[in-house]
């Protein structure tokens, strides 16, 4: 038995590494903590509008996308820009935080970029209640 007070903590934990097998010591570092709360239903609202937000302009900057592909080519960056000019238009997508708008068109970027790499299919239009995510 080891008396703890003669090593350092860094000591301390090299010598338990070292006593472990080596299957243990790569998941030492990839701790994962996750808290589920339920939310208010002030917050459940806010958070369904959100995610009906996002839906549309994912769907929009699809169907974008899809109708004017032979004419231009829509870049991630253009499409923020028409988000920008769309939350001063519109005040129910402007309670919406603009980071949450850009990820659903980053989501569309990536569905696109896996489709032409041939790691996925067409991307699809997100549907309620089955892809409510911001």
């Amino acid at each position: 038995m080891h008396d703890i007070t003669d090593e350092t903590f860094d000591q301390l934990i090299s010598r338990a590494m070292g006593e472990m097998p080596e299957r243990y010591i790569e998941h030492l570092n990839n701790v994962v903590i996750t808290y589920a709360d339920e939310p208010t239903p002030e917050q459940a609202e806010a958070f369904a509008q959100w995610a009906g937000a996002c839906r549309f302009v994912y769907n929009c900057g699809l169907e974008q996308r899809r109708d004017w592909y032979r004419h231009t080519k829509l870049s991630f960056a253009q499409q923020c820009r028409e988000v920008t000019e769309a939350r001063a238009a519109f005040d129910w997508l402007a309670a919406v935080p603009v980071h949450a708008l850009q990820q659903a068109l980053r989501d569309l970027d990536a569905a696109y970029q896996r489709f032409f790499a041939k790691l996925g299919g067409y991307p699809r239009p997100r549907q309620k209640d089955r892809n409510d995510t911001f």
